[in-house]
């Protein structure tokens, strides 16, 4: 994962041809590895989707951003 520059992250985590499993490991170790490098770690995030290369994205997980926080 590179830095992001804007507001949105993208990270690969798995092939078609893993175990469910396997892709989950994949995605709790990528999520974890992106909050540590994002500023402010999960307090940073807001929403997490799970999309493959032609389906809808699947939310995983979604917040409200901390009004005492959105301004900085």
């Amino acid at each position: 994962m590179t830095p992001p520059a804007g507001t949105s992250v993208t990270l690969r985590v798995g092939r078609s041809g893993m175990t469910p499993e396997q892709l989950q490991q994949n995605v709790a170790a990528a999520l974890a590895g992106a909050a540590e490098r994002i500023p402010r770690k999960w307090a940073n995030i807001q929403a997490v989707y799970l999309k493959a290369a032609e389906s809808v994205a699947l939310p995983l997980w979604q917040t409200l951003p901390d009004p005492d926080t959105a301004a900085e």
